[in-house]
């Protein structure tokens, strides 16, 4: 699935848009993912699926997270 991914860093005041990039499926709201293989993990908080777009599937926005806390509240160790 071809995504457009829209990023927010809750400590910058910039957003970042990233360009399509291909998923096995949509992500969903609630889930987490990384887009490479750095410690940088993003919070799905909204899909805007987007039939009508030949270009992109849907459209993703993500919040930058801290991996230990999320592990945490998710009841991992």
């Amino acid at each position: 699935m071809k995504v457009f991914l829209n990023i927010c860093d809750p400590d910058e005041d910039e957003k970042e848009n990233r360009k399509k990039l291909h998923f096995g499926r949509v992500p969903v709201v609630g889930e987490f993912i990384a887009i490479s293989d750095s410690v940088d993990w993003y919070k799905v908080v909204a899909v805007l699926h987007t039939p009508y777009f030949t270009q992109f599937d849907a459209e993703v926005f993500c919040v930058k997270i801290k991996r230990t806390p999320a592990l945490k509240a998710a009841g991992y160790c």
